[in-house]
């Protein structure tokens, strides 16, 4: 299989040569200029936090949802308060049809998980942490999502 993988990328590429040959040409371009740009040691700072919070936010029992809201509400206080944005930008920036979407994935997933489909599935899951197993339930989850 993959010598006819091969041939047929090898075809593309020609083909692909061949139609944007103008395209690919060397042409002489300015120098490019670059600028001195302020790393936002602040924002790293918080999202290192919360990445930290993500860490050990499970040994205080304390929801994954709420860590991400703490850092969100630092960020745009922050933002804020440099007058980097205002509010009803941070307010067109929620997103809120995303936010709609990810709750009500959020009930189906424990709506599936409440009625029996957890203890189905648990015996085909892999029970370790190496590459493999990691390989099989991705691929689980790819064959479930095609069903």
């Amino acid at each position: 299989m993959v010598l006819p993988w091969l041939v047929a990328v090898g075809v593309e590429y020609g083909v692909f040569r061949w139609f944007f040959r103008e395209g690919l040409r060397e042409q002489e371009r300015p120098p490019m200029t670059t600028r001195s740009v302020r790393t936002p040691t602040i924002s790293l700072r918080i999202l290192g936090l919360v990445l930290v919070g993500f860490a050990i936010s499970p040994i205080f029992n304390i929801e994954a949802v709420w860590v991400a809201a703490g850092g969100a509400l630092l960020m745009s206080a922050r933002a804020l308060s440099h007058f980097q944005v205002g509010v009803l930008r941070i307010l067109r920036e929620l997103n809120l049809p995303f936010l709609v979407f990810v709750a009500g994935l959020a009930v189906v997933v424990v709506g599936a998980t409440s009625h029996g489909i957890q203890e189905a599935v648990s015996g085909l899951l892999p029970t370790t942490t190496d590459l493999l197993s990691l390989l099989a339930v991705a691929g689980l989850a790819s064959t479930s999502a095609r069903i």
